[in-house]
């Protein structure tokens, strides 16, 4: 009797110590989840604000570029207009590139 009795108790001991994992598992898994959550939360947070960060940064960049172009773009439309065309020399070289005489020439 007495071996059934050291089986029996060794068999509740086992059972303890599966229980003991089970639960030492079970809240394993509640810690890891909950960092896993956690992490993720402070990385969307993290995420989103960098991200507000360079597309305000990307807007003002973009802002300076486009006036930098219109600047650019009038000043170079300015200098054309100032231009003064020459429409004598450009009718005479005209006419000599194709080969034909000159309005008024002999």
């Amino acid at each position: 009797m007495e071996g059934e009795y050291v089986i029996t108790h060794l068999l509740q001991i086992e059972e303890t110590a599966a229980k003991i994992v089970a639960d030492a598992n079970a809240a394993a898994e509640k810690l890891i989840a909950g960092g896993e959550r956690e992490s993720r939360e402070r990385f969307d947070a993290e995420y989103k604000r960098r991200r507000g960060e360079l597309e305000a940064e990307s807007a003002v960049r973009c802002r300076k570029l486009e006036e930098n172009y219109q600047t650019e773009l009038r000043g170079y439309k300015d200098s054309i207009d100032s231009l003064k065309t020459d429409q004598t020399c450009f009718n005479s070289a005209a006419a000599r590139l194709l080969g034909i005489s000159e309005p008024g020439a002999p």
